[in-house]
């Protein structure tokens, strides 16, 4: 069932428009990766001492679309805190990429630029999760000795995002108001002679 799941969207094609316009004062474009399975395993492996949150997504998925704004803000937010977040589109390799790096320039600009080639679909999801069905967005969280701890099929919302990965983070430096020093109050002269 899960290899069904999968093989519908990988050979779906529609559902998302294609002319995402770059965002107004977009810097120069990362290059894209397509990388295969075993390299995607290399990837995570290579993050431990961090929590890594996997996100796999596709431009012809309409929710992973909706969902890249969210994932990208908590990527940029969540870095300071020990997270890494290696997103993989499920796009196909061979016409897709301009594709990607567009949408991922105008909605997820801090996120992984990669698309991931998928030879063998079952081989893939047992190479995540062997309970995920396949299907997508879905994201994966791994604690910082590369274990996985958590997952969530789904459009995921920031809270999702926090509930899944919060426990695997490092505290959140603390917060200190400055305050400035008061200055004296410069005596006045008194009215009375």
């Amino acid at each position: 069932m899960r290899r069904v799941h999968l093989a519908v969207f990988l050979i779906s094609t529609c559902a998302v428009p294609r002319s995402f316009a770059a965002p107004a004062g977009a810097g120069r474009a990362r290059a894209l990766s397509v990388i295969d399975v075993p390299e995607l395993k290399k990837a995570l492996k290579k993050n431990q001492g961090r929590a890594v949150l996997l996100h796999v997504w596709a431009t012809w998925c309409l929710p992973c679309v909706d969902e890249l704004p969210v994932v990208n803000r908590f990527a940029k937010e969540m870095k300071p805190r020990g997270l890494d977040v290696v997103s993989v589109s499920l796009d196909d390799p061979a016409g897709s990429q301009p594709l990607v790096g567009r949408t991922l320039r105008e909605l997820g600009p801090f996120l992984t630029p990669i698309i991931l080639r998928v030879d063998d679909v079952d081989a893939f999801i047992d190479a995540i999760d062997a309970r995920w069905q396949g299907t997508i967005p879905a994201v994966f969280a791994y604690d910082r000795d590369g274990e996985l701890r958590g997952s969530f099929v789904g459009e995921a919302s920031r809270r999702h995002l926090d509930t899944l990965v919060g426990p695997l983070l490092l505290s959140p430096p603390p917060t200190t108001t400055a305050t400035k020093p008061k200055k004296p109050r410069a005596e006045r002269p008194s009215a009375r002679p």
